[in-house]
């Protein structure tokens, strides 16, 4: 009932991919599916050995989740504190493409979080040292990467663009989220004791993408078939500029640079034992290292508004607390059966040994936050579901989901002003749906549940 089936779309798509060349295996997930446009379908794992196959993922390489702990109780939440929380964060974000705000990047601060990833806005966001430990490989992807790197592979225009740095850590429009959420059930009292996880705490779950540089960046180096025509013309002016003026490579002809740049073939790999392929490895290390900084710009969001809450409204003291931030849509090189191999994540999460991971429901439906089993101990080629979204939409279609009394929120805003566009209240699902798949993957030795959250309210924008 709750997992998803091959659609003939996604059934063929893998039928294509299975049959390249630098494929080895892939594993799929309950939650299956395939979003518009996309190359590959979500809820998959692929293995391509020694070759790197950027289409198998988002260009918006390192969208990730993170949760937060908030220092308040449930019972001390209201509408009104709802909605001050919420619009304390969204009048901090941009505008327009190009609105600078607190939370923005200075071009000698975007240059260090392309080489140093989280780490490089510790000091800028007052951040204890330590909060990288709440971030998936501490916040940084780096193998090898130089300051030369940087500066021989991303467009001098787009390290400079206010349009690179304005937009940096609150945008949730699409499936993107914001959400409140509560404890509801606790399943493992024991671990990460100093967190003090407690029934009826409140958290807040995050889902958002690595903002306009990653994106931008990863298609001046490919042709991805979700690209509307107008932007299409503008990437091909701007590649153009790049490839055969800026950055000419001395390694591939001028017809190489069209065949790799600007006509690939849909699913064109990049051996990682090769010039290129490296350079492909770098751009990859270079958004992943964007998106590490950008997710902390939310948490730092989140802590500020915190702050001016409790401050107004008399709350219990505390400041929030980065629990686990993870990418669900990643290219990295791991270690499964003694092989190092190119492990191809599109809405899928890598599991790390004892460390917290994220299982997302919807704004009316629980999630649950899980504690990683051992990794290279499983058969899905240690991953997970990033969540339940495709399957949910399913069982609300199927008229398969069962309600309860508990009600949730959505808050609507425009972004960059504290007033709220409209407000959607909607009854929140019981907890099988999430609950089933999380006791579907504590079987296959991924991860066991830790505590299930309710969702409270949502901000979009």
């Amino acid at each position: 009932m709750y997992f998803n089936k091959q659609t003939e779309t996604v059934k063929e798509l893998l039928d294509n991919i299975t049959n390249l060349d630098a494929y080895k295996s892939h594993i799929e997930l309950p939650d299956l599916h395939h979003k518009s446009q996309m190359e590959a379908p979500s809820s998959t794992a692929i293995s391509t050995g020694d070759f790197i196959i950027p289409s198998l993922a988002s260009a918006a390489i390192n969208d990730g989740m993170s949760i937060i702990k908030l220092p308040f109780k449930k019972s001390e939440l209201n509408e009104e504190i709802i909605k001050d929380f919420f619009s304390e964060i969204n009048s901090h974000a941009a505008k327009t493409k190009f609105d600078m705000n607190r939370y923005s990047l200075s071009e000698e601060e975007l240059y260090n979080v392309c080489l140093n990833g989280a780490s490089a806005v510790l000091d800028k966001f007052d951040l204890p040292k330590d909060t990288i430990d709440a971030l998936e490989l501490k916040g940084v992807l780096d193998d090898g990467l130089t300051k030369d790197d940087i500066d021989r592979l991303i467009p001098k225009a787009l390290l400079k663009s206010k349009f690179s740095r304005a937009e940096f850590g609150l945008n949730f429009r699409g499936n993107h989220f914001l959400e409140i959420q509560s404890v509801s059930q606790i399943e493992d009292s024991e671990y990460a004791k100093e967190l003090n996880i407690q029934k009826n705490d409140l958290t807040v779950m995050t889902h958002l993408g690595p903002g306009p540089f990653t994106g931008n960046l990863m298609r001046i180096y490919t042709n991805r078939d979700k690209i509307g025509p107008i932007h299409r013309a503008l990437y091909f002016s701007a590649k153009s500029y790049f490839h055969f003026f800026e950055a000419k490579r001395e390694d591939l002809s001028y017809g190489d640079v069209v065949k790799y740049f600007f006509n690939p073939n849909k699913y064109e790999a990049y051996s990682i034992n090769t010039k290129l392929g490296e350079d492909f490895y770098k751009l990859i290390q270079i958004g992943t290292n964007y998106g590490y900084a950008y997710q902390l710009g939310t948490f730092t969001a989140v802590r500020d508004a915190v702050r001016v809450v409790q401050k107004k409204h008399n709350l219990s003291i505390g400041d929030a607390k980065l629990i686990w931030n993870v990418s669900h849509n990643s290219i990295y090189r791991d270690k499964i059966s003694n092989k190092e191999q190119f492990i191809v994540r599109h809405n899928s999460v890598r599991i790390y040994d004892n460390k917290p991971t994220i299982l997302a429901g919807s704004f009316d439906v629980p999630s649950c936050i899980g504690i990683s089993c051992k990794p290279d101990n499983n058969k899905l080629l240690d991953t997970h579901d990033h969540g339940i979204g495709a399957i949910i939409s399913r069982l609300k279609e199927e008229n398969n989901l069962t309600y309860t009394d508990e009600v949730s929120k959505r808050y609507f805003y425009k972004r960059g002003i504290d007033s709220i566009d409209e407000i959607k209240a909607t009854n929140i699902s019981d907890m099988k749906p999430i609950e089933a798949i999380s006791n579907y993957f504590e079987e296959e030795n991924l991860f066991r549940p830790w505590f299930y959250l309710n969702p409270i309210a949502t901000l979009k924008n």
